[in-house]
């Protein structure tokens, strides 16, 4: 399933099912003041319903789920409907980009992270948060019932089910040196 597909039908329990979970309280929690700190225009890629939106003042949301971008209104900020992968902006236009949360759902984050250096202006700033299977030993590789470390998993979300790329921190943060981040 396409990741709009899934946020299409789960749009309704996305701000509550992760209101709950620790996880995406602890992840609040650390990237709340660094979005607070940008300054500028701001990307923000996978916005789901705004809640980061909602903490910037010059910000565009960008989305592939419709009724995700139909939830995120109410930050009162420009939406766009688009993917990672083939941002619609001209080169040089943003002084931030963030994707919080968001790479693990990319179709090819390769792709992505080169649209995101294209639509970055020089000295730009990038900030992106992604859960890691494999670091601090939080069980997240039992939760999705992975008994060793796979490239790729379809996961499955409310009866929803969507492959999806599991990265090594070196991996992830190898794509980035190559495309000048």
């Amino acid at each position: 399933m396409k990741p709009e597909k899934l946020y299409d039908n789960i749009h309704e329990l996305y701000d509550k099912r992760h209101n709950l979970a620790p996880s995406t309280r602890w992840l609040k929690k650390h990237e709340d003041p660094i979005i607070r700190k940008l300054e500028g225009r701001t990307l923000d890629i996978g916005c789901g319903t705004g809640y980061d939106l909602r903490l910037l003042d010059d910000a565009i949301g960008l989305d592939p789920s419709r009724k995700m971008l139909e939830k995120a209104k109410s930050a009162g900020k420009n939406l766009v409907v688009g993917r990672a992968e083939k941002l619609p902006f001209p080169d040089s236009s943003f002084d931030n980009a963030i994707c919080l949360f968001g790479t693990l759902n990319m179709c090819d984050c390769r792709k992505a992270v080169a649209e995101m250096s294209r639509v970055l202006r020089p000295g730009g700033t990038a900030a992106i948060s992604v859960a890691s299977v494999w670091d601090r030993g939080y069980g997240v590789l039992k939760k999705l019932k992975i008994e060793h470390p796979a490239k790729d998993k379809v996961l499955a979300i409310d009866g929803n089910k969507m492959k999806i790329t599991l990265f090594e921190k070196k991996e992830l943060v190898d794509v980035f040196w190559k495309n000048g981040m």
